[in-house]
């Protein structure tokens, strides 16, 4: 069986411990400035005071970035500045650690001088459940998160629940970090706005999936319910049919079975995978309906902060604006 991870990490070539997101702490700081923050995972990082030099997986720092906390290092699947969730940022003072899955520069990493890691942590079922024999999200193997961990702490963040409960869990690590709350109060806001626009753009009913497109395999379509963002959008009103199978999170579709699929009205196709030029050249794909009509946008579906998804939010709601009904 394919996961989600595996096909995560290889659209650009190239995660068993309930979630206890509600044992999660947000900061401690007592008598000598100790620091401390309990994971999604439960572990408890402490550190003798808050960890200003932050590196990690690039979804997440860049969600932080979002919040004003510049990362000293990151590593990820790609170049940072071939990420569109580091657009318009300043990348000289940031030590690029890593641009390929797993392939982490451990001596670039300990230069950077890093008191704190963060990365993601992926489930591999509708519980929650995260397989601790596998190495977080971001690690090759669990001998190279046992290395980054003896560079410095690391904390996860679990890609599970709707993306407003995932996103609070960033909001309380920026919290603790030492965003200001009236700060994160004022992204929240942001963040609730762009879902009433997404709501009222969800009312026309147009149907719409999520993909990601594979040359030599065809689709990978996301079952809503397994993603925190599809299902946050389900939660506002958008109609977001469930491509069928029983596997958790994704059901395949080989390039001659995507007919099943002629009822979207509107696609959303990873930015990870193929682009939506090539998508458009495969002969099935291009002849249907919402391929025909334009209806076919790039998916961002890694930042977990309340200023990316508001932007995507917004975007969204402004293609629904401009769509319509394909059959």
């Amino acid at each position: 069986m394919t996961s989600r991870r595996t096909v995560l990490a290889g659209a650009v070539g190239a995660g068993a411990a309930a979630l206890l997101a509600a044992c999660g702490g947000t900061t401690a700081s007592s008598g000598g400035g100790k620091w401390s923050f309990t994971d999604d995972l439960g572990t408890t990082v402490t550190l003798p005071k808050r960890p200003t030099r932050i590196a990690g997986l690039t979804d997440v720092v860049s969600s932080l970035w979002a919040y004003g906390i510049a990362p000293a290092a990151a590593f990820g699947y790609m170049a940072m500045k071939d990420d569109s969730s580091f657009a318009g940022r300043d990348l000289s003072t940031v030590k690029e650690v890593g641009r390929t899955y797993g392939e982490i520069d451990l001596e670039a990493l300990a230069a950077a001088r890093p008191e704190l890691v963060v990365t993601n942590a992926y489930p591999v079922d509708r519980k929650g459940t995260v397989d601790t024999k596998q190495a977080l999200y971001g690690f090759a193997d669990k001998t190279q998160e046992d290395k980054v961990r003896r560079i410095a702490p690391i904390v996860a963040i679990t890609m599970w629940g709707t993306a407003d409960t995932v996103a609070g869990r960033v909001n309380d690590l920026a919290l603790a970090l030492g965003v200001p709350r009236a700060r994160l109060d004022g992204y929240k806001k942001e963040f609730d706005a762009a879902g009433r626009k997404l709501a009222a753009a969800g009312r026309s009913g147009l149907r719409v999936m999520a993909e990601a497109a594979y040359a030599d395999k065809g689709l990978y379509l996301v079952r809503p319910a397994d993603d925190p963002a599809l299902s946050y959008y389900a939660k506002l009103g958008v109609t977001l049919p469930d491509p069928g199978g029983s596997a958790y999170y994704w059901q395949t579709a080989t390039w001659e079975q995507v007919d099943r699929y002629r009822n979207v009205d509107v696609w959303l196709n990873s930015a990870r995978a193929m682009g939506s030029d090539d998508l458009l050249k495969q002969p099935t794909f291009a002849a249907l309906p919402a391929a025909k009509a334009g209806q076919i946008h790039p998916w961002n579906s890694q930042n977990m902060d309340y200023v990316h998804l508001a932007a995507t939010m917004t975007q969204l709601a402004g293609w629904l604006d401009k769509s319509h009904k394909t059959t």
